[in-house]
């Protein structure tokens, strides 16, 4: 692979708050080489956060989502819940729900199909009534 491929899918991630609520947006991959800057700014999310305003995760942009990936948004998932803010996970593509549809996790996330949706201030758990099946 040659740098300038590697360089277009490393992490980015971008942070915005709206109300008490914090959205981190990611670009990229997910995997070995990027989860401790994920987990490092959800940890700062978490304690930006005024709950219980969720975390808003935006996966939509991710083109790889690996094993660490899902590990971390389930730890996060559970440090969310305990401090009474939800962890809502935007997830659209293919490259993000197979995996997370395979291992079991679409009843552990939040997940939730667009931005717009995981923002509604009444979007509660289990709100993914309205996430494609496959």
């Amino acid at each position: 692979m040659s740098r300038a491929t590697q360089d277009i899918h490393r992490l980015q991630l971008r942070k915005e708050t709206r109300g008490g609520s914090v959205i981190l947006h990611a670009y990229g991959d997910v995997d070995i080489a990027t989860i401790a800057a994920l987990a490092d700014n959800l940890t700062t999310a978490e304690r930006t956060v005024t709950p219980p305003s969720p975390v808003i995760l935006d996966l939509s942009q991710i083109v790889f989502l690996s094993a660490a990936g899902l590990a971390t948004l389930v730890e996060h998932t559970r440090r969310c819940t305990r401090q009474g803010t939800p962890l809502r996970v935007v997830a659209d593509q293919y490259a993000v729900l197979r995996p997370i549809q395979l291992t079991g996790l679409s009843d552990t996330l939040n997940l939730h199909y667009t931005l717009s949706h995981a923002c509604t201030p009444r979007t509660m758990r289990g709100a993914t009534a309205d996430f494609p099946p496959k």
